[in-house]
């Protein structure tokens, strides 16, 4: 009598190899594409300071792009508005995307959401730019008044200018 040994190949099949490769590097991508979404926003605060009284509210315009910047607030990425205590306020935003941004601040004293101006167009109510810039004959670029959010907290000052 004849015996045969029955072997069963011990060695991984070519097939299997590359399927536990290819779930692999799926996984992997996925928690790449995952680090990179989350590591692409910030927590951006935003003090205002130098308010003359607490009257009224401050209002701020965030713009993603030069389009509106800085007094079409209705294209604004972001519209916000609070209370004044202690003469400042702070805003913060939570998983703002990275990129460049401009802020414009009005502390609207009167309380009717616009800004006051005289015949000529200069502020009656106090007012403020990302980067603390004033244009010499009227407002501020997008450019002059960016700021790049593009780590996790990023924070700046805003002074009020009154005139």
């Amino acid at each position: 009598m004849h015996k045969t040994k029955n072997t069963v190949n011990s060695q991984p099949s070519l097939i299997s190899v590359f399927l536990s490769v290819f779930v692999t590097l799926c996984f992997l991508n996925i928690s790449f594409i995952t680090f990179t979404q989350e590591s692409s926003k910030s927590n951006f605060t935003i003090n205002i300071t130098e308010f003359k009284n607490n009257d009224g509210k401050v209002l701020l315009s965030i713009f993603k792009d030069n389009n509106g910047f800085p007094d079409e607030s209705e294209k604004a990425a972001y519209l916000l508005s609070s209370k004044i205590k202690n003469q400042s306020a702070q805003f913060t935003l939570e998983d703002v995307p990275y990129g460049n941004y401009a802020i414009s601040v009005i502390h609207d004293e009167n309380n009717n959401g616009k800004l006051e101006t005289n015949l000529f167009g200069i502020p009656q109510e106090a007012v403020g730019m990302s980067q603390n810039v004033m244009g010499a004959f009227g407002p501020p670029s997008f450019n002059e008044a960016k700021i790049k959010v593009n780590s996790p907290n990023v924070a700046t000052t805003i002074r009020l200018r009154h005139y």
